[in-house]
């Protein structure tokens, strides 16, 4: 909490064996809960925007470059730039509709996630806390830094696909989703320093290795043999046993993808029917933060799975209409139910749960 003044108080949150006196599933804002679907809830309904934004040729090919006088084109396509006209519009009216709609996006993205998190149960004053990463003893067992990490990835290569879409070329757009992605988990973490959560500097860096792994592999070229995706997983969890903070993490998993689509591409060699499936490293935790300190659990895992991306292509759903964007933006992020099946590690039990879809635990009920 913060200090009685309205000063800044540095707190930890509660280890495996703390008790905290809030209601389970308080923690509801979007930094807080870790759901890539609570940011993409608004990135989803502005893309609708985008089916009344013709699509560009290509957006390598666009010219952002006002008209100039004594521009002069050659046979060979190159210019000469001059002065900017006087009098005539600096860009066309399409372009700078494209752009209204990047910044409605980027806008809508950054203030929802302003509005959702102040509103959160503010508490006066402000006050850091410590997580402690991914440790027994951290907060969730390190499940939210997880849900940060993929979160923010998801969120910045999304923006980057649709800034594309809208006209911006790869890089500039990027760079635009890695800046609004950092600047919405930033305000995030602000938000949380004035409720019951704190600032976490180590969720702010989980979102900047997020955010910046989707620029590296955009970059790269190696978005259809890398991937990360957010999942619910059905079924029993430990008893509560204890009050703690935040909602229960038991039924959520988070998984890096490794395509065998991308893979076949990259080797020449043709995988049938086995290029629709990833083999995905998995983490999760059960019985944080409201189990019996002894029934917590940290799965990490691995697992084999349906590529719903590779799926979508094969019957020309691209992301080349806004639709298609849509489209790809669930299916290719969350991973839905029972589409893949594996086993995990318990780290704090030492033991091997499964074969499940991540849904087992020891003391699960």
């Amino acid at each position: 909490m913060g200090t009685a003044d309205g000063g800044v108080a540095f707190l930890s949150h509660p280890g495996a064996g703390s008790i905290v006196a809030a209601a389970p599933g308080v923690r509801g804002g979007w930094g807080s809960s870790g759901l890539w679907g609570a940011p993409l809830v608004p990135l989803l309904v502005l893309v609708l925007v985008l089916g009344a934004v013709q699509p560009q040729a290509a957006a390598g090919d666009v010219d952002l470059l006002p008209p100039m006088t004594g521009d002069v084109e050659s046979d060979d396509g190159t210019r000469t730039v001059g002065s900017p006209t006087v009098g005539e519009p600096t860009e066309p009216p399409d372009t700078r509709l494209r752009m209204l709609a990047a910044a409605l996006i980027s806008a809508g993205v950054v203030g929802g996630a302003a509005l959702n998190s102040f509103t959160d149960n503010p508490t006066g004053g402000f006050h850091v806390t410590q997580e402690h990463w991914f440790g027994e003893n951290a907060y969730v067992g390190g499940g939210d830094k997880a849900s940060h990490f993929v979160s923010f990835e998801i969120i910045a290569r999304e923006l980057a696909t649709i800034y594309q879409y809208l006209g911006i070329p790869p890089m500039p757009a990027r760079l635009g989703g890695f800046t609004v992605s950092l600047l919405t988990g930033l305000t995030i973490e602000l938000a949380d320093g004035t409720n019951q959560y704190g600032f976490s500097y180590e969720d702010l860096v989980m979102d900047a290795l997020g955010a910046g792994t989707a620029v590296l592999t955009g970059s790269t070229g190696t978005q259809d043999l890398i991937g990360f995706r957010w999942g619910l997983v059905p079924g029993p969890v430990p008893p509560h046993k204890a009050e703690g903070m935040g909602r229960d993490y038991s039924h959520e998993i988070y998984a890096a993808d490794l395509k065998l689509a991308g893979v076949a591409r990259r080797l020449g060699v043709d995988f049938g029917p086995a290029r629709f499936l990833l083999i995905g490293l998995t983490y999760g935790v059960k019985g944080y933060p409201y189990g019996a300190p002894n029934a917590r659990e940290r799965q990490l895992g691995f697992e084999v799975g349906l590529n719903f991306e590779e799926m979508l292509d094969t019957v020309d759903v691209h992301r080349d209409t806004w639709w298609g964007i849509a489209t790809h933006v669930v299916f290719d992020n969350f991973r839905i139910p029972f589409t893949a099946g594996g086993a995990q590690y318990d780290l704090n039990h030492h033991a091997w749960r499964g074969p499940n879809t991540g849904n087992g635990c020891g003391s699960c009920k």
